[in-house]
C-alpha cells in the first residue's frame, strides 16, 4: 500500500514538473518571438 501511494505521489510530481517545464518552454517561445518581431518591426 505505502509503495503505491509513494507511486502515485511521484506520479503527480512528474505531471506538474512536466507542465512547470512545458510552461517554461513556452515563455521562452514567446521571449524569441518577441525578440524575432522586435528586429524586424522596430514599431512592434
Amino acid at each position: 500500500m505505502g509503495r503505491g501511494k509513494k507511486g502515485w505521489k511521484h506520479k503527480l510530481c512528474e505531471i506538474t514538473y512536466r507542465k512547470r517545464n512545458l510552461n517554461e518552454k513556452l515563455a521562452c517561445i514567446k521571449k524569441s518571438l518577441d525578440e524575432v518581431c522586435r528586429i524586424l518591426n522596430p514599431k512592434c
